[in-house]
């Protein structure tokens, strides 16, 4: 799974963790309703799992930019999710803060974001 952050909220490390866990659990939900219907999405699941549930956090710059990487998800068939924050704390309501992509193939998710950076 990859974690897409955008940098230009400045959030906290703790608001960072918060949103990429809401994130994660999300995608893997969306994975597993994908997985009800079909063995491929249910072994990609099972790999993950047994591979010590990899999660890698990269970075975009602009709000754009992690609605992108949503629509290209979404093209590929990739489960993922979208984090809009609920405003409690450091940034406004409905702020999109993390895509989550994922579970699925490191050779899937990096036609999406091979080309950014580590957070």
């Amino acid at each position: 799974m990859v974690l897409v952050v955008r940098e230009d909220l400045k959030m906290g490390k703790g608001k960072i963790g918060a949103q990429c866990g809401h994130a994660t659990l999300s995608a893997y939900q969306n994975a597993k309703r994908m997985a009800q219907n079909s063995k491929y999405w249910t072994k990609v699941i099972e790999k993950w799992n047994w591979e010590g549930v990899k999660k890698i956090c990269v970075k975009v710059k602009t709000n754009e930019d992690l609605i992108e990487v949503q629509k290209m998800a979404n093209q590929l068939g990739l489960p993922n999710y979208l984090v809009a924050d609920a405003g409690h704390t450091q940034i406004a309501a409905g702020s999109l803060t993390v895509c989550g992509i994922g579970p699925a193939s490191s050779e899937h998710i990096d036609i999406i974001t091979k080309d950014k950076k580590l957070l």
